[in-house]
């Protein structure tokens, strides 16, 4: 409803976003919940995760700030495919919330979990000292009527190890 040459208002809303961006950092994977007495051998040692989120933020991330795993829980002796997942590190009110997990590379492992070994005692060795002292007495006769008479201790010790199973 404005008139031509006369000045006008205009209202204009603009919406400022961050610049989004993407990354890929290697994690090492780590097992979680896995029953007592029992071992896991993973398939692979380390997850490629891809993030997006702010470039600001994502320039910022520090790779400790990320946690890779497999939850074991439930599962029992043998060969299993599960999951990779990744958890952001960061309290609720942080901004790295803004970033999120798109991709955790491979999506499924095998692990293969087996009892711990048992523990087989080994025998320790306790060395038993055996002393031997041999004395030697030497006589001497001078042109007097002296006796001197001299003694010469000699030590030896051997040490003998008896095996004793703990």
């Amino acid at each position: 409803g404005a008139q031509e040459g006369e000045p006008f208002e205009v209202l204009v809303t603009v919406d400022i976003a961050p610049v989004m961006g993407g990354t890929t950092v290697e994690l090492p994977i780590k097992v979680r919940r896995l029953r007592k007495g029992l071992v896991a051998d993973l398939s692979v040692q380390m997850v490629d995760v891809f993030l997006t989120g702010p470039a600001v933020l994502l320039e910022e991330l520090k790779t400790d700030l990320l946690d890779a795993y497999v939850d074991l829980s439930g599962l029992d002796v043998g060969t299993h495919r599960v999951k990779p997942q990744v958890e952001i590190l960061a309290p609720p009110e942080s901004k790295l919330r803004d970033l999120r997990v798109n991709t955790v590379s491979p999506q499924i492992m095998e692990v293969t979990i087996r009892r711990a070994p048992t523990a087989t005692p080994q025998p320790t060795f306790t060395p038993t000292p055996t002393v031997e002292v041999t004395v030697t007495q030497t006589l001497t006769v001078t042109s007097t009527p002296e006796l001197t008479s001299t003694l010469q201790p000699t030590l030896t010790i051997t040490w003998t190890a008896t095996p004793k199973a703990q």
